[in-house]
This record gives structure tokens, C-alpha cells and sequence, in this order.
């Protein structure tokens, strides 16, 4: 798609998250979650990025197996959108970027 990425690596700190997207300043934050027990401190990571005025426009896309098997838990997190796969994350940021 032409984009720019950066990659943070699994179990990255929300604290760290944050420090790289302000750093980088990205138009859309994908975080993944493969457990259900990832989902808390996903949202945790979501809170951190919605408590940053700095990122105040970003956009938060979340994918994973929990968010496969429970439709409306990517809201119960605060993020702006849900892709069930690596070709649905690409068509649903293109969607929120254009």
C-alpha cells in the first residue's frame, strides 16, 4: 500500500508504545491480541495512547482471536476499528485514512 511502518515487537510496554508514537507520529496504531487474557492490557496500551494529547488524532486499529470471537470487544477497548486478518486490517485503515 505504500505505507510507512514500524515495527514494535510483541509485549511492548505501554509506556514504550506511546514514547515511539509520539516519536513517529503515526496516522494508525494496529495492536493484536492472541489470548484473551492479552485483552486487558491491550486496552491498558489504548488508555495509555487516549491519555496523550499528543496523539489525539491517531487512530487505533485491533485484531486477534479474542476480537474474532467477541464482535464488539474492539469498542469495549476504545479502539476505532476491527480487522479479523492482515487483508482486512489494509482495507479498514484504508477506509479510516480516506
Amino acid at each position: 500500500e505504500g505505507w510507512s511502518t514500524y515495527y514494535l515487537g510483541a509485549n511492548m510496554p505501554a509506556e514504550q508504545i506511546v514514547e515511539s508514537a509520539e516519536k513517529s507520529r503515526p496516522q494508525v496504531l494496529a495492536l493484536s491480541a492472541t489470548l484473551s487474557h492479552h485483552v486487558s492490557p491491550l486496552s491498558a496500551i489504548i488508555e495509555a495512547v487516549r491519555q496523550t494529547p499528543a496523539l489525539a488524532n491517531m487512530l487505533i486499529l485491533v485484531g486477534g482471536q479474542p476480537f474474532n470471537r467477541q464482535p464488539d470487544l474492539w469498542n469495549e477497548v476504545g479502539s476505532d476499528a476491527y480487522a479479523a486478518n492482515a487483508h482486512g486490517a489494509v482495507d479498514t485503515i484504508n477506509r479510516l485514512i480516506n
